[in-house]
């Protein structure tokens, strides 16, 4: 059974993640209580010029909602993950090109 924090959490989660509004029981005011910032540009994109190379590397992607927000949701009902999240693997040395080409 989850807490009320957590069920605030959970919703606050879903809500994050939401398109363009939240659905909620009659007299449920949880959904009015919750933060949603405004979605952000649909595509945004950056001209990568990869080095000792004429060529260039576009690079698109879709922000995310919480994009630059600092009170972005986190890992909702902490008991449901480790303690300790492993680390991610290293990149591949044809991904580690592209990651240094975004700087």
């Amino acid at each position: 059974m989850l807490t009320a924090s957590e069920t605030i959490d959970l919703n606050s989660s879903v809500l994050a993640n939401a398109h363009s509004f939240a659905i909620a029981p009659a007299g449920d005011h949880i959904a009015e209580g919750l933060y949603l910032p405004a979605l952000p540009v649909s595509i945004r994109s950056q001209l990568i010029n990869l080095p000792n190379s004429d060529e260039s590397l576009f690079r698109f992607w879709t922000p995310r909602r919480w994009e630059g927000q600092h009170d972005a949701p986190v890992r909702v009902v902490k008991r449901w993950w480790p303690k300790q999240v492993p680390a991610a693997p290293r990149p591949t040395p044809e991904e580690q090109k592209i990651i240094d080409a975004w700087d």
